[in-house]
C-alpha cells in the first residue's frame, strides 16, 4: 500500500532547510593513543583535513558509561555496545572523542 503525501511550499522549505542545518553542525572524531593525531569520522573513515574543535573528551578503561553517553546513543560506526570491546580499546590507550567542523 502505497501513501501520498502532500507538502506546502513552506513544509518542503522546513524540511530542506533542516537537511541543510544538519549537515551545517557539528561532527564527532575519534582516536586512538597510538594513532596520535589520526582521527576518524563516524563512518570510520581517517578524516585528512584539519578538524576545529568545540570540545574534546578522552575516556580510559573505567569510562565506557561517560563514553557511551558522550557519542549520544550509539549512533556511530565505532559504537562500542559492549564493555568487553570498550576495554579492549581502552586498555591499548585512551580514546579521544571531539565535537568539530572539518575546516
Amino acid at each position: 500500500m502505497k501513501k501520498i503525501v502532500r507538502l506546502t511550499e513552506a513544509d518542503l522549505y522546513r524540511i530542506v532547510n533542516r537537511v541543510i542545518k544538519e549537515n551545517e553542525d557539528e561532527e564527532l572524531f575519534a582516536t586512538h593513543d597510538y594513532q596520535a593525531g589520526k582521527y576518524y569520522d563516524t563512518m570510520d573513515r581517517r578524516v585528512d583535513s584539519d578538524i576545529e574543535f568545540s570540545e574534546k573528551r578522552e575516556f580510559g578503561p573505567e569510562d565506557y558509561d561517560s563514553f557511551m553517553e558522550y557519542i549520544n546513543n550509539c549512533d556511530t560506526r565505532w559504537c562500542l555496545t559492549t564493555k568487553r570491546m570498550y576495554d579492549a580499546y581502552a586498555s591499548k590507550g585512551n580514546i579521544t572523542v571531539g565535537k568539530g567542523k572539518r575546516k
